[in-house]
């Protein structure tokens, strides 16, 4: 469940700024009196079910809080909540008025602090949510006022400091890595509305701004998702729902614990890159859904500290910013992580290879392996790396086949995984005159298939390279039949 996880959050730092502060109004000061009370919101806590029923008060931290004249609109005063939801703020004023105390999804008072959560993506005119307290009449300008607890409901704000309370966490977790949350030339707002008819969540970095579906007010881990793609180090279950009241309403859920819930294979499911992720650094002390045990090919509980290098110092640098990448960072020096053979396990149990083959070294006809014809598939990875440091380079494959005059051959690849595009060639004797060659199978079909009729009784090749795309790894079977 989410309380589990409520000390902690994850974030891949891509963060970006837009925050308006509101201008305290000039005022005679002639007395003082000070303005209390607190801010709370209702959450609604979930697991791999979607919503469990459970609707617990949580404080409103860290957001702007206005004493406002009730008549005349005016903002009187300003400060922040604390950690509690609490407030107090010093009013300079003179006059008898009717006041009320205005929360608003927003961060301007606390000085580290530089979020916000509004109605709409637009900078010109945001309109952030607010929740305010009951009107104190007649109150009098030497008279301090409690403005007791006042409670955000669902469909009342309560979405809008959900919101606003998972990018507090985003925040205070890069400030646990870093030492301090991000600064002012990187603030963030969330853009949220049950009417603006979006049905996907997504960080738009063109407008610095979150994107939230029109459902998402209480899908915590989706919201700190798109605040970058890094897997929760704190919180196992990612669960979306519909957003509909009461228990239920899930839509989807992943648990990065065992990744079972959906078949997908390799680098190309956001699920296994968090399951990864996520293994890297949790132990069996986690507060995941098996408290006090580790999966069996996870042998590393490393300090968060280290994925945030490779996030901080190799991933801006690289081209892609893939899985791929991150794996190569990991290795590469001046970082140079290590724990190969744990990160091994933990990435192959999701079928993620970035290794060498068995038939390693074999990119040339000279070093070529044999695969008999007619035998079972072969397994292939596109990865090489000679030095052995764990980080890896492109990899061509190439293997030698005997076939007798005017016989015909089937060669094909299959069972690709990852970014396993596959381009095959079928080479004469001399291994490098090309006699038949297929890129993609079908359309929309990255393996390949050659059907070819020997000329006559001989020694032949087979070649095998990673089309040009977006990566330069992955697995793959090969056969000859």
């Amino acid at each position: 469940m989410r309380r589990a996880w409520k000390s902690g959050s994850a974030l891949y730092l891509r963060l970006v700024l837009f925050a308006a502060a509101f201008s305290l109004l000039p005022t005679a000061a002639s007395a003082n009196w000070t303005a209390t009370g607190r801010f709370m919101y209702v959450d609604r806590d979930y697991d791999q079910t979607g919503f469990t029923g459970s609707q617990p008060n949580l404080p409103i931290r860290y957001a702007d809080v206005q004493i406002v004249d009730a008549n005349s609109k005016a903002q009187l005063a300003k400060g922040p909540t604390d950690a509690n939801g609490n407030f107090s703020i010093a009013v300079v004023d003179s006059k008898k008025r009717n006041v009320y105390a205005r929360v608003v999804a927003q961060s301007t008072a606390t000085s580290d602090l530089f979020i916000a959560v509004q109605t709409t993506d637009t900078t010109r005119s945001p309109i952030y949510y607010a929740v305010v307290s009951s009107t104190v009449s007649n109150h009098s300008a030497t008279a301090n006022q409690d403005f007791g607890t006042n409670v955000a409901q669902i469909g009342s704000g309560g979405e809008a400091f959900d919101i606003f309370d998972q990018m507090v966490r985003g925040a205070d977790y890069i400030k646990f890595l870093t030492g301090s949350r991000p600064g002012s030339s990187k603030n963030l707002k969330a853009a949220w509305s049950t009417t603006r008819g979006n049905t996907n969540s997504y960080y738009d970095n063109s407008i610095r701004t979150l994107e939230l579906r029109d459902t998402a007010g209480y899908d915590d881990t989706p919201i700190i998702h798109e605040m970058g793609h890094y897997a929760l180090p704190h919180c196992n279950i990612y669960t979306r729902t519909d957003g509909g009241s009461g228990p239920g309403h899930l839509v989807r859920y992943a648990d990065l614990e065992t990744d079972t819930q959906y078949g997908c294979t390799g680098d190309a499911s956001e699920v296994n890159v968090f399951t990864v992720l996520w293994d890297i650094n949790d132990s069996a002390s986690t507060t995941d859904t098996t408290p006090g045990v580790d999966d069996g090919q996870d042998l590393l509980a490393l300090d968060d500290s280290q994925v945030w290098e490779v996030m901080r110092d190799y991933m801006p640098t690289a081209s892609n910013k893939s899985a791929e990448d991150f794996w190569d960072g990991w290795f590469k020096a001046p970082i140079s992580n290590g724990f190969k053979t744990e990160m091994l396990n933990i990435w192959r149990y999701v079928s993620i290879d970035f290794s060498e083959d068995g038939f390693e070294a074999n990119n040339s006809a000279a070093t070529a392996k044999t695969i008999l014809v007619g035998a079972a598939p072969i397994s292939n990875t596109f990865f090489s790396d000679p030095d052995s440091d764990g980080a890896g380079q492109s990899d061509t494959d190439i293997f030698t086949f005997s076939a007798n005059a005017s016989i015909s051959y089937t060669a094909q690849t299959t069972n690709l995984i990852s970014d396993a595009n596959t381009f095959l060639e079928l080479l004469d004797t001399d291994g490098s005159t090309v006699l038949a060659s297929n890129d993609d199978r079908a359309a929309g079909d990255h393996s390949s298939l050659i059907t070819w009729t020997a000329p006559r009784t001989d020694t032949f090749y087979l070649r095998v390279t990673h089309t040009a795309g977006l990566g330069i790894y992955g697995s793959y079977q090969l056969q000859i039949n």
